[in-house]
């Protein structure tokens, strides 16, 4: 019945690793002070971090389906239509939960979209590298295979989220955003042409502000359509090919640059 403290302390059954963190401290706290082994405190303390994991995991569990069943929502009914009741509902959560995640239904919205927005960003910096500026480049049209495969794989991957955030947006902080993503483009054309000319004087590069945003409208118009329209990849690349080539050949011409 009695014996040492180590004694008792190696009698004392294991805690699962499935108990409760609070029933592990409890087991902890009964044995004599002697008892409390290092490996013991090691245990816990690693029951800890994995029940600090487990939480984690379930937390990112809830927030990908609550961005899962808001990216459907919105896509299905508009910004404006959808509800967070009905969010939180689907995705088998509470309203007020929803909120510890997101402030509001703009940074949801955000949230949805920040996957196509960035992938566009990305192509948006490849299209201004200093290699677009040479002028060899330029003639033989050797941007094309990889512009081709950037634009395809944009559509095929966010054809959803492009679909909400060029149609669905409206009440959105995001409503204005094609038109700010075409002003955008629109002054990185105009500097392409400028840091062109310097580099190529011989270039002719007196191409008017107004037709250059109406090129950059024209082509965001486009991206809609191809969004709009359920295009195979073969499809896809055919269209952007023709698009690229048939672009090119205008800008050549302006630019006074010989094949």
């Amino acid at each position: 019945m009695g014996g040492s403290g180590d004694e008792r302390a190696a009698t004392v059954r294991k805690p699962d690793v499935r108990c409760s963190l609070a029933g592990a401290l409890t087991s902890l706290l009964r044995l004599p002070r002697q008892g409390r082994s290092l490996k013991r405190v090691a245990y816990v303390n690693t029951l800890i971090n994995e029940r600090r994991s487990g939480m984690q995991t379930k937390k990112e569990s809830i927030r990908s389906e609550i961005v899962r069943v808001a990216r459907r929502e919105f896509l299905n009914k508009g910004f404006k239509e959808t509800s967070m009741r009905v969010i939180a509902q689907e995705a088998g959560t509470s309203l007020s939960n929803i909120y510890n995640y997101y402030r509001s239904k703009d940074q949801l919205f955000s949230e949805v979209l920040a996957p196509a927005i960035l992938a566009m960003e990305r192509i948006f910096e490849d299209q201004n590298r200093e290699a677009g500026l040479n002028i060899d480049f330029l003639r033989s049209g050797g941007f094309i295979p990889r512009f081709k495969r950037l634009i395809t794989d944009l559509i095929l991957q966010h054809r959803e989220e492009l679909n909400i955030l060029f149609f669905k947006a409206q009440g959105s902080e995001l409503e204005s955003f094609r038109e700010r993503l075409i002003e955008r483009h629109t002054r990185g054309e105009l500097d392409y042409l400028a840091r062109f000319k310097a580099q190529y004087p011989e270039v002719e590069a007196d191409i008017s502000d107004f037709f250059v945003h109406n090129m950059s409208s024209w082509w965001f118009s486009t991206l809609g359509e191809l969004v709009m329209h359920e295009l195979s990849r073969r499809q896809l690349e055919c269209f952007i090919t023709e698009y690229i080539e048939y672009a090119t050949a205008g800008w050549k011409r302006l630019m006074g640059i010989e094949p």
